[in-house]
């Protein structure tokens, strides 16, 4: 199926906008955004009979893919539906458009009952399923890297007093920032050869809630690269070396100039090389 025609699928379940102070480095919608979206679609899908949302318990695991940027002023609506037939049989799908042009979709693995939804046949949604992330968190290659992300604060946490989806990513993309920088993928990088990156596929899995107060750590690593995309690990931790939740970020290089898909720099296939 098209996109176009895959974005007026579903139920509406969320609508919003991109926000000029939403946008990252690249100018356009930052991930922890659509993943904000997506969580609200969802909660919208698993609403309570009394009309209330069950917050963070109502996935444990989310498959985001980016199908195409958004900027500053751009109208959001996510629609959803559940999927019928094959791997994710009985899965959420989230499509996130604006004006009809599908940006990204969301497959959420359920932890909860569900509002009634359309069905579609997996034949049919393609475009939406994993491509280049598989269905388990990805092995890093073997020099991570640590960063320390401070106490969570209620701010960061749900009405239910779980860490909201959108933290989970804002803060396990500090560990990517962090590498990308160890290996040479630097601001000045980025400025002088008009290459940046920006994230294709992003899978997250739940393990344990953590509330406010709690001390946490990111651990994440190169785990592989292939073609124009590479993937990082991520691990988040409290301080306690309790397992909050696991992710594999796909990325791809980014010619700045024309937005589209460029060679990997070198240094990226050799710092997964030197470690394996």
């Amino acid at each position: 199926m098209n996109p176009a025609k895959l974005a007026c699928l579903g139920l509406p379940t969320y609508h919003s906008r991109v926000e000029r102070w939403e946008c990252d480095t690249n100018n356009h919608w930052n991930t922890r955004f659509y993943a904000r979206g997506f969580q609200l679609a969802a909660e919208t899908v698993a609403e309570t009979p009394e009309g209330r949302s069950i917050g963070a318990g109502c996935i444990d695991a989310r498959h985001m893919r980016f199908h195409g940027e958004l900027m500053a002023g751009a109208p959001v609506e996510i629609r959803s539906l559940v999927i019928g037939g094959g791997v994710f049989d009985g899965h959420v799908l989230h499509l996130l458009s604006s004006d009809g042009r599908l940006s990204a979709t969301a497959l959420d693995r359920p932890a909860g009952p569900l509002r009634a939804l359309p069905e579609a046949p997996a034949k049919e949604l393609a475009i939406a399923l994993p491509r280049g992330i598989g269905l388990t968190a990805q092995e890093a290659a073997a020099d991570p890297v640590t960063v320390e992300l401070g106490p969570v604060r209620p701010l960061d946490c749900d009405h239910t007093g779980a860490l909201t989806f959108e933290n989970i990513v804002r803060l396990v993309v500090m560990g990517s920032h962090k590498k990308m920088n160890q290996i040479g993928f630097t601001p000045e990088f980025i400025s002088g050869h008009g290459i940046s990156r920006m994230a294709v596929e992003f899978r997250v899995d739940l393990h344990d809630r953590c509330s406010p107060g709690e001390m946490l750590q990111a651990v994440s690593d190169l785990a592989s690269a292939s073609g124009k995309s590479f993937n990082i690990a991520h691990r988040l931790y409290t301080r306690s070396g309790r397992l909050v939740a696991t992710g594999t970020q796909c990325l791809v290089a980014v010619d700045l100039a024309t937005r589209r898909a460029t060679t990997l720099p070198d240094f990226i296939n050799a710092a997964i090389q030197s470690h394996r």
